[in-house]
């Protein structure tokens, strides 16, 4: 599957991956702006999902999220990029070079973690309360609705949240 996907400049490729519950246009901003300067290709694709990103988020997610970002560049035409992603961006940027190294010039992520802490129940269980409040956030709600378009982005969340989610 192609991502939506928002492509500034032209010249060497940056990719940036956003965190979960956001997109390729809330995030990196910032890192647009100077790279473009650089005269560098910026790439920041909604992954499956979020923003304008369609795409089933049960079963394999992050298998499926290697692969639409696999799809996205090919169709791009891109053969290799620097890629950088946070949190769930960073768990799929990982994977992604784990499969596809030939296509990695660099990598860096931040915010994931390596194996699950002992504790990582009672964390998920916190986390999901913490989403359920945002829901009854109109502010919130409004936000994720408007970036979000017509994906289901309470599911989304509470999808972070199970058993099965993380790769670890």
């Amino acid at each position: 599957m192609i991502l939506h996907t928002y492509v500034t400049g032209e010249g060497d490729p940056f990719v940036f991956l956003h965190s979960g519950g956001m997109t390729g246009a809330t995030e990196y901003e910032e890192q647009r702006d100077f790279f473009i300067k650089r005269n560098d290709l910026v790439i920041r694709p909604d992954l499956r999902g979020h923003g304008k990103s369609v795409g089933t988020i049960d079963g394999d997610y992050f298998g499926h999220c290697v692969k639409d970002l696999a799809d996205t560049l090919k169709a791009l035409n891109v053969t290799q990029c620097h890629l950088a992603g946070v949190s769930l961006g960073g768990i799929v940027g990982l994977l992604f070079a784990k499969e596809f190294p030939e296509m990695v010039k660099s990598l860096s992520f931040s915010s994931i973690f390596p194996v699950k802490p002992d504790d990582w129940d009672e964390q998920m269980r916190q986390e999901l309360e913490r989403y359920r409040q945002l829901f009854d956030s109109d502010e919130v709600v409004s936000f994720m609705d408007k970036i979000h378009g017509k994906n289901d982005w309470t599911s989304l969340l509470v999808r972070f949240c199970d058993d099965d989610f993380y790769p670890v």
